[in-house]
């Protein structure tokens, strides 16, 4: 059931129509703040693993810059989710890496939102305020009631 949950997310991410990708970004941040609500801390930490390197690294190493925006609007939604950090570094890295040739204006200033934004929401950043617009989901406040933000 998981597969195919996670299979039609990346449809919708893949998908040229912007609605229809910023619904499947919200669906994986759905999707992982439930396995984060039900599953262990091991389990949950291996589904961050598995979605960071192999969807997520799907979506924005695609020829295809409609499926990189969509890429990056998963992986906006999907960091608001905390988890390791290294885990959220490696995605820097990987969107770095993507766009460093892309003469892709809207792309260009997605990943530069993307990356701003992550920066501003470091808990390693000393200048960090989290900000309102910036909230994240606490695995353990979801384990332990309603989602909360922080």
């Amino acid at each position: 059931m998981a597969e195919v949950e996670l299979n039609h997310i990346v449809t919708d991410c893949q998908n040229k129509n912007k609605e229809v990708k910023l619904k499947g970004a919200n669906n994986l941040q759905r999707y992982v703040v439930n396995q984060a609500r039900y599953s262990s801390a091991s389990n949950f930490n291996q589904l961050i693993k598995s979605i960071s390197e192999t969807l997520l690294k799907e979506l924005i190493s695609s020829p295809q810059i409609h499926v990189q925006l969509g890429g990056l609007l998963a992986i906006e939604k999907f960091v608001e989710v905390e988890f390791d950090e290294s885990l959220k570094i490696a995605l820097i890295q990987g969107v770095l890496h993507q766009i460093r040739s892309s003469t892709d204006l809207t792309l260009i200033e997605t990943a530069v939102h993307l990356l701003c934004k992550l920066a501003s929401v470091s808990p390693n950043n000393p200048t960090s305020t989290k900000s309102s617009l910036s909230p994240s989901l606490s695995p353990n406040s979801i384990r332990h009631g309603s989602p909360t933000l922080s």
